[in-house]
This record gives C-alpha cells, structure tokens and sequence, in this order.
C-alpha cells in the first residue's frame, strides 16, 4: 500500500495501517502542496498519556496542506485498546510496552508486530519523528524533551538543534535505544520525544502548548512556518532514574520542576506496616523531572527522575 500515493497533488487522507490479519491502527496523512521532508507524529503508545492524542486531532483539521512544502504523517492512537480500556503505559493485547520492544528481533507478540509494522512502513518514510508523550494518569511530569545522545553524531546534533525550537524548559540528552523514537535514531532517522501535560490531565494551555511544538518542528524540517530558538531552555547530560526496590505505599516528597540539593529526601518506600524499606536522596544539586504521584507501585515501577540542568 502507497502510504503517501503520488496521484494526490495535495490533501488529507484518513486510512489504516495493518498490523496483522486482523488488526490495524489509524493512519492520517497531510500531503503538501509542494515537495519537501516528511514529518512524522506518533501518539497514544501510552494509552492514558492524553495531550498528544487530542493535539494531532486538532492539529489534522486546522492544518492547511496548500501552504505546506512536505507531507506530514499522522499515527493518531497507536494503542487504541488500550486507550479505550484506561490501560496506562502497556498494551492490553500482551502486557508489553510498546516504547521498550522497537529492535531487529522476530515479532512474536502482538506489541512487537505493532512495532515492526512501523519499522517496516513508516520508517523508510520519515525525514523527522516527534513521539508525544505526556505524564500518564500515575505521573506528575514537568514539560520537556528528549533527543538521542548516543547515535552517530549528525543524527544527535540535527535532534538537540530540533529540542532547542520548543517552547519546554529543559531537554534531556537520552540513551535510550528500544523506543519508537531512539530506535529509529539508531538508523539515522532523527527524531525527539516530547512530554508535555501530566496526571492524565487534557487542559487547554497544554494541547495548545503541544501544537505549538509540532509546528515548531514544522518550521525547522523547512515545511511550513518560520524557525524560532528557545534561548531560556536548558539542557541535560546527567539524569538519576530511581525504580522501586519492592511493592509497597510510595511517599514522594518533593514536585515536578522542583530543584533539590544533593542529599535531600526525595520520598520514601514504606511497607503495609509503615516500615520504611527505601528511601530515595538527591545524588547531586538537580531538577525533578517527573515522578510517580499514586500510592501503590510495585517492584521496578519508576518513582522519580532527576538531573542536572546545564
């Protein structure tokens, strides 16, 4: 199947990209009016994580094909059962979470064909791909970004020159490699993950914010708008990525956006009895990213993240 067929001049279409026999997601295309990159949008991949799903919604109408030198393409829900079900961060279909499963392996799994699926058809068509992300219903989150840190040196710089047009505060240096995004990095394909919103919450000021980035990227892939720099954003090499040593009741004591001095308590992990069983301190003087907002976590849920801003 043409995914970007070269019969329409220009327009918007709405199709369907297969993932097995009996299953496919949602699929938009803008085409532009004139020749040029091909943006890709990616999100619902965390199915509760809800300012990019209703941003690219609105983003799809009001977009104007007519002044757009490229083509945009649009995974819209990517996670559809999960979405409908309130499944947060894995696919109902297998338990999976799809932003850990991108690799060259065999796809078995549900999750891992829906990832070789875009591997195989989207891939070979992006010039740049934005994965938006938010914090999930279990997250409070300050607005930021990643860019790959650990790829060949053209893919990074193109991405970190991308991170620096959006109006978030702070972008992070990442390496990551088994997510939509990064693994697609790791093929010379550049590429961010943004976050914006927090909680699962869907407010005005954040879908806004989140269609200002995307046509901030548009503007910088040379597609549609003028290029603009974030001069007050600040980047991060250095992160801390604490997970919970055991199931139990999670106290964070600190917020999102927070800056902390080395040493400081950051929360504790009790157990039924109110025993404390972890207790998590700042490693360094550093900016809390995000961390986990709901009471119970089992082992190896993320608790919080934090780093050090340049």
């Amino acid at each position: 199947m043409e995914l970007i067929p070269h019969s329409l001049k220009s327009g918007k279409i709405k199709t369907k990209l297969k993932i097995t026999e009996n299953s496919d997601i949602d699929l938009w295309l803008i085409k532009g009016k004139n020749q040029g990159k091909t943006l890709v949008l990616t999100t619902g991949m965390h199915a509760c994580e809800y300012i990019g799903i209703l941003a690219v919604r609105e983003f799809f109408e009001e977009a104007d094909e007519n002044r757009f030198n490229g083509n945009v393409l649009i995974l819209p829900l990517i996670n559809k059962t999960g979405f409908y079900q309130g499944v947060k961060q894995i696919m109902p279909e297998d338990g999976k979470n799809l932003n850990r499963v991108f690799s060259d392996n065999e796809a078995k799994t549900y999750t891992e064909k829906l990832s070789k699926a875009i591997i195989n058809n989207i891939y070979p068509l992006a010039d740049f791909i934005l994965d938006l992300h938010g914090g999930d219903i279990n997250e409070a989150m300050e607005n930021l970004v990643f860019y790959p840190a650990r790829v060949d040196k053209e893919t990074s710089e193109f991405s970190r020159k991308a991170a620096m047009t959006l109006p978030v505060r702070y972008r992070l240096a990442s390496g990551a490699s088994n997510g939509l995004y990064s693994f697609a990095a790791n093929k010379k394909i550049p590429g961010l993950l943004l976050e914006i919103g927090e909680k699962g919450e869907h407010t005005r000021k954040n879908i806004d914010l989140c269609k200002e980035s995307i046509y901030r990227i548009l503007a910088y892939l040379d597609i549609c708008g003028e290029k603009l720099v974030n001069e007050e954003q600040k980047q991060a090499d250095l992160s801390f990525y604490e997970e919970a040593e055991y199931e139990g009741f999670w106290f964070p004591y600190v917020k999102a956006g927070e800056k902390v001095k080395k040493g400081s308590l950051l929360g504790e992990l009790k157990g039924m009895d109110g025993e404390c069983m972890q207790k998590i301190c700042a490693k360094e003087d550093a900016v809390v990213w995000y961390y986990t907002y709901t009471l119970g976590v089992k082992k190896s849920d993320p608790l919080i993240a934090y780093g050090i801003p340049v």
